[in-house]
């Protein structure tokens, strides 16, 4: 490898004591990681490896004494976009087994820090760092071979650290005593430091769905008493209408449908069901009404759609009512479990976004069971007497017009044994467009019941596309060559500021370039957001957007930005992004930006590959996370677009961040102006940035860092609107963490219309 990357050393005494053990006699061997078993080598980076199936492994070279017995010491950099186990087979003469394998805890950062003992015998080691197909970064791998007093004092220190740590954990804390505790004081180190290595393995395959939901909901059936308390609680306990139509449905699941919404808490309830199905004897309950279409009598206060194949946890009405009462919302949902055809197994979990308008368009995200304020629905026209009339995503889009208040609860709250298949949208989404004034084409996407809208262009649109660079000149060339090859259908001007170059050829570039573009000069330290405030100050011009770029992006398709600027050029988008690839273009790069992801803010699908084979191995929401364009809280600066009278609301990019964050933090700015922040992976462009950017493991921008935490705690704290609690933080392509969030009293996630702009 060209460059060798250990991991920081951890805070506080483990810290101290790693830099006394490496004081002590040690040796560290010369490795060599040689790919052999189903592993292709990435072309334009040495360290980066595809791993085709199962098993993709490595073998591990050196010098003669390297499998002599005793204690070595693994460090090492290892990325992945599956938080998976990885594993060291032992060959002792009989060939590499699973009985001869050991487990490798990497932190979630990607860090490795193991000890590891060799028997005697041992003829070779294989390296496996992931457990299933996909994209690897191998950035360095350390053995060094250690005393048995520096393996003494680094077990001790390990199952001290662990102890501390995982009894103040009460999820953990009964668990830390059993297995490190106890054998600590009978003096078995080595049998409390083999328990810390499964405290330590973060394994987003570990458990299964079924596992995970099965925690789940017995952590919900202890708070029972706890919900009770709250539905007490409660101001008033107005009438909820619940809506059914029965649509191929059987009396055993109908019937256990029904008995769920018997078995709620909220009891103030009436059911008013379509269908050629008598439900007298199936179910006798006075609060449960036929119709044939229209609805006579008065509706009650909320009136909530439900599918007729759903089965309710016991709180949910409850869990409705109060997001309506806290939040005065015209429109609330929550999130649900896929369930088996069999109605047992859970296939997958529903995990929803907040309200995503233009998610909306693609594709209905919201159905299953949806609350509406009855006054909202009134204001529409919608009433008991055309309750049925409408389809359930027409009714969606007629209320994503005009509601005000929008309410996603982050709580799985039904399980749905089977989905309906999804319905042609498309003159449904058409309709709606031409309601609120948008002219633009709606087409099928390649996936299934998703959809894109291509945006008619208005008139008087100008683009600025402001391109820093240093040097690199043939980059730059190409990012140019493409750029012009690419546009044709928007009125454009490219800006070329040039900080500082100084080498030959790329100096003879820039003069060359000159003659059809604008090229600034700019001198002095190197800061993102001053250079980027700079150029935007000394263009002339009646620009309507910025297309804010870097000069290692390489456009691939024509019609890209045309896509982008359809969705800019409504008054209330203040950003979009688009989808990066890496050089490889089997890779993604950027697929938006995740606010207090991986710690402070990362880029959403990172390594992920862009074959649709692999993407059926990915859960629903990244599915649809990666296909559609949808609303995020921020994107990357490398290549994003940005409406200029957005921008100078805000004030452009602080300046206070020079290197890291800048983007992230005008687009986060843009979206509490009450502007939208829009992902668009319908234009999609290389990125030809190193995967190992900077080298360097510690923060290269600790300054910019602190500053970015300190002004955006709270979002962090509460975490990203747009990325459901379900999902892992450490994770880049939406795995599920361990266990599933769940919390007493949920963090409604509210969207509000913004009212100094025009929606839609």
């Amino acid at each position: 490898m060209a460059e060798l990357l250990l991991p920081p050393t951890e805070p506080g005494f483990l810290s101290f004591i790693d830099r006394m053990l490496r004081l002590l006699p040690r040796k560290i061997h010369s490795l060599l990681v040689v790919p052999v078993q189903d592993v292709e080598s990435n072309s334009f980076h040495e360290d980066a490896y595809l791993t085709k199936r199962i098993a993709s492994s490595f073998i591990l070279h050196g010098e003669s004494d390297l499998f002599d017995t005793g204690w070595l010491y693994f460090e090492g950099i290892l990325k992945r976009y599956s938080l998976n186990r990885v594993k060291l087979y032992i060959d002792n003469g009989c060939g590499y087994t699973e009985s001869n394998a050991i487990t490798i805890p990497v932190t979630l950062r990607g860090y490795i820090r193991e000890l590891v003992y060799l028997p005697e015998g041992v003829v070779g080691l294989r390296w496996v760092p992931i457990d299933s197909d996909g994209f690897i970064v191998q950035q360095s791998l350390q053995i060094t071979r250690i005393g048995r007093f520096e393996a003494t004092l680094r077990a001790s220190g390990r199952v001290l650290f662990d102890l501390r740590r995982f009894l103040s954990a009460k999820n953990r804390r009964k668990s830390a005593i059993k297995k490190l505790l106890n054998p600590l004081l009978r003096m078995r180190l080595w049998e409390a430091y083999h328990h810390t290595v499964s405290f330590r393995i973060f394994d987003g395959t570990a458990q299964v769905n079924a596992e995970l939901w099965e925690t789940y909901t017995e952590t919900i059936q202890r708070h029972l008493p706890a919900i009770d308390q709250q539905y007490k609680r409660l101001h008033h306990y107005p009438l909820v209408t619940v809506v059914m139509h029965l649509v191929n449905i059987t009396n055993t699941s109908l019937k256990l449908t029904l008995q769920s919404l018997r078995q709620q808490c909220y009891q103030n309830w009436e059911l008013i069901v379509s269908g050629d199905l008598s439900l007298t004897e199936l179910c006798p309950d006075e609060r449960i009404f036929m119709v044939n279409k229209e609805i006579e009598r008065p509706i009650g206060q909320y009136v909530v759609y439900m599918d007729c194949n759903l089965k309710l946890e016991q709180h949910v009405l409850f869990r409705f009512v109060q997001a309506f009462q806290q939040n005065n919302a015209d429109l609330v949902y929550s999130d649900g479990v896929q369930l088996a055809d069999d109605g047992d197994d859970v296939v997958d979990f529903i995990c929803r976004p907040t309200f995503s308008p233009e998610l909306l368009r693609a594709y209905q995200y919201i159905d299953h069971l949806v609350g509406f304020d009855q006054l909202f629905l009134d204001s529409l026209g919608v009433t008991g007497k055309n309750l049925f009339d409408f389809l359930p995503y027409d009714l969606l889009l007629r209320v994503a017009e005009k509601a005000k208040r929008v309410v996603h609860i982050p709580e799985f709250l039904y399980h749905i044994s089977e989905k309906e298949p999804f319905r042609e949208n498309v003159a449904v989404i058409q309709r709606h467009l031409e309601r609120i004034g948008c002219a633009g084409k709606v087409e099928p996407h390649t996936h299934h019941g998703m959809h894109r809208i291509s945006y008619s262009l208005n008139s008087g649109l100008r683009v600025a596309i402001i391109i820093p660079t240093k040097n690199a000149g043939e980059l730059l060339c190409q990012c140019l060559d493409s750029l012009l090859r690419t546009i044709s259908d928007i009125p454009y001007d490219i800006i070329i500021i040039d900080h500082d170059s100084d080498e030959p050829k790329s100096l003879s570039c820039l003069e060359a370039l000159s003659r059809y573009h604008t090229v600034l000069r700019y001198s002095g330290s190197f800061n993102f957001s001053r250079i980027n405030n700079w150029a935007v100050k000394q263009i002339s011009g009646q620009y309507s957007h910025y297309l804010f770029c870097n000069n290692d992006i390489e456009a691939i398709h024509e019609g890209w930005l045309e896509n982008m600027i359809g969705f800019a050029q409504f008054p209330d988008i203040g950003v979009v992004g688009v989808q990066l690839l890496y050089p490889d273009q089997q890779h993604i790069q950027h697929a938006g930006v995740g606010a207090g992801l991986h710690g402070v803010a990362e880029h959403y699908g990172k390594f992920l590959p862009v074959t649709l084979d692999t993407h059926k191995t990915l859960n629903a929401g990244a599915r649809l996370s990666l296909s559609c364009t949808h609303e995020v809280s921020a994107v990357t600066g490398a290549c994003m677009v940005v409406r200029r009278d957005a921008f100078d609301n805000i004030g452009g990019f602080d300046e206070h961040l020079a290197v890291g964050f800048g983007d992230v933090d005008l687009c986060l700015r843009i979206v509490n102006a009450g502007y939208r922040c829009i992902y668009a992976p319908d234009s999609t462009l290389i990125h030809h940035e190193s995967f190992t950017r900077g080298k360097n493991v510690s923060d290269p921008h600790p300054a910019d860092t602190a500053f970015f935490r300190k002004r955006w705690k709270t979002l962090l704290e509460k975490g990203d609107p747009y990325y459901n609690p379900a999902y892992s933080i450490n994770s880049f392509s939406w795995e599920y963490s361990v266990p599933l969030s769940w919390r007493l009293q949920p963090e409604y996630r509210v969207w509000v219309r913004p009212s100094g702009l025009v929606i839609e």
